[in-house]
């Protein structure tokens, strides 16, 4: 997986295989790719308390193979969230380098 690959008017550009993942992911658990918004909280579709988000994050750090800790995880409230902590994380992207919030 590249985070160069494009994707229209992602959150970034540079985001297009990122985005088309977590959506993946989302739909997995039950997130409707009809209401899928980047800027769209998670606690919108699921519960945070739930197992949902628990199993959620769990599969972010399979997926991309990165660890998140329990303060990180808080900060993670929307899909473009997501995004902007894998490239920092995955793949070294500076705080200037990354998408706007």
């Amino acid at each position: 997986m590249e985070a160069s690959e494009t994707l229209g008017d992602a959150v970034c550009p540079r985001c297009g295989v990122l985005v088309v993942r977590l959506k993946e992911l989302l739909h997995g658990i039950g997130y409707s790719p009809d209401t899928f918004n980047l800027l769209t909280p998670f606690a919108s579709e699921v519960d945070q308390d739930s197992l949902d988000t628990v199993e959620l994050f769990l599969q972010f750090q399979e997926e991309f193979d990165l660890q998140i800790t329990d303060e990180e995880a808080e900060t993670i409230i929307t899909v473009a969230d997501a995004i902007r902590f894998i490239l920092k994380r995955k793949y070294g992207f500076t705080d200037e380098e990354l998408p706007p919030s």
